[in-house]
């Protein structure tokens, strides 16, 4: 049993596991639990993978991942008339408590697990509700989207509106429409993710952030996108067809040209960087005394959410696009904005109770350092204490 159970549990993570085999090895699981031979099949498995590239290492802990949530369907399912009330919102049966518990430390899968599958954390903003890259379309179905997916993307009438590669989707195949039909791209914190609009136009979407966009630009119409965080944009040049992208009441107007654009509902400013071009920024706000303001490369625009007054300054721009290469990077940046930016791109909470440490500023380059590794860095400059709560997936500096 202990050989068909490696050999079945081989063939789910290598994806050529047959639907009767996949059946086989749920009932298994569910009937036995996860004995000390089941974990050392999964120990062993995993432990391959962590020795493998790291398209292997995401695409199995994406694969274990979506196991656990089978078999965590499973059993509620098989429970369900000897379950509470609560159990809806939160896993409190011993028994699938001790199932989530052993698969997640088996498969090593940390850093907003936990609370993402058994509710551990409770965030009201909707972009960390799942932990999935997530697709809307415009009869208000939700898709989940794996990263190491491809394939075509179709409308609840099955048109063909988009094509998956990884970790982006291109429209530009997409079928040609008579209305405005949208669709919305949610990436959770600790994810990015890439998206071709139909006009050839490019956008990155840097974690914590959503954006609404048609799935098909109509001819005389305006481009018009809607963000939520943060996303580099590289336009596609359209001389008839203006290109905006709206964050809250401040819109980005453009015709072709590359900008960065910063609107998270915690900052206080709605930044956009201009790269190259020109851009047109104006309040949509009938009561807005600035009227227009036109950039230059180089310009950084900031917007006080609560002021509404806008400021322009010239800037280093690789300081604020670097993320979109993976970069972590920081110049003269508050502690307090630096801890809000290592939130959104580790997926951690992070809890200061040193005041002091909000306003110390920091200039620093990070690449592919783990969380620890970058909370070592700051100790070393300004040396403070903290603790990593795992069950919480969260760092509290104390003092």
């Amino acid at each position: 049993m202990k050989e068909k159970i490696e050999e079945l549990f081989k063939k789910y993570l290598d994806n050529t596991l047959s639907k009767e085999e996949y059946g086989e090895l749920m009932d298994f699981i569910k009937k036995n639990g996860f004995t000390g031979e089941v974990e050392d099949i999964i120990q062993s498995h995993w432990e391959k993978v962590m020795n493998s590239d790291k398209r292997d290492k995401e695409r199995a802990t994406e694969k274990s991942r979506l196991l656990f949530e089978k078999i965590q369907d499973g059993i509620e399912s098989k429970d369900t008339a000897k379950r509470s009330s609560s159990w809806s919102s939160r896993l409190s049966s011993s028994t699938v408590y001790r199932v989530a518990a052993i698969c997640i430390i088996a498969l090593g899968i940390f850093y907003g697990y936990k609370q993402v599958v058994m509710g551990e954390r409770t965030d009201s903003n909707p972009v960390h509700k799942y932990g999935d890259v997530t697709l809307t379309l415009g009869d208000g179905q939700v898709k989940v989207l794996q990263e190491n997916q491809e394939g075509e993307i179709k409308s609840s009438q099955g048109e063909n509106i988009g094509l998956q590669k990884g970790n982006q989707i291109d429209y530009g195949n997409s079928e040609v429409l008579e209305e405005l039909v949208y669709n919305t791209l949610t990436v959770p914190n600790g994810k990015k993710f890439d998206l071709v609009l139909s006009d050839g136009t490019r956008v990155k979407l840097n974690s914590g952030s959503s954006i609404r966009y048609p799935v098909k630009f109509i001819n005389g119409a305006q481009r018009k996108v809607f963000l939520k965080g943060e996303a580099y944009f590289d336009v596609a040049r359209d001389e008839n067809h203006a290109f905006i992208v709206n964050t809250n009441n401040l819109n980005v107007e453009v015709l072709g040209t590359e900008f960065n654009v910063s609107y998270y509902p915690e900052d206080q400013h709605i930044s956009t960087v201009l790269v190259e071009g020109s851009v047109k920024l104006y309040n949509q706000m009938p009561q807005d005394a600035n009227g227009e303001t036109t950039l230059t490369p180089g310009d950084l625009a900031s917007w006080d959410k609560k002021s509404g007054k806008l400021s322009i300054k010239k800037v280093d721009t690789s300081i604020y696009t670097a993320w979109k290469d993976g970069v972590l990077l920081f110049k003269n940046e508050s502690f307090e904005n630096i801890r809000k930016k290592l939130e959104r791109h580790f997926d951690i909470a992070i809890e200061n109770n040193v005041p002091l440490l909000e306003n110390q500023v920091y200039t620093a380059s990070f690449t592919n350092e783990t969380i620890g590794e970058i909370m070592e860095a700051f100790d070393e400059d300004t040396p403070f204490d903290y603790v990593y709560d795992p069950k919480l997936n969260k760092i509290t500096i104390t003092n």
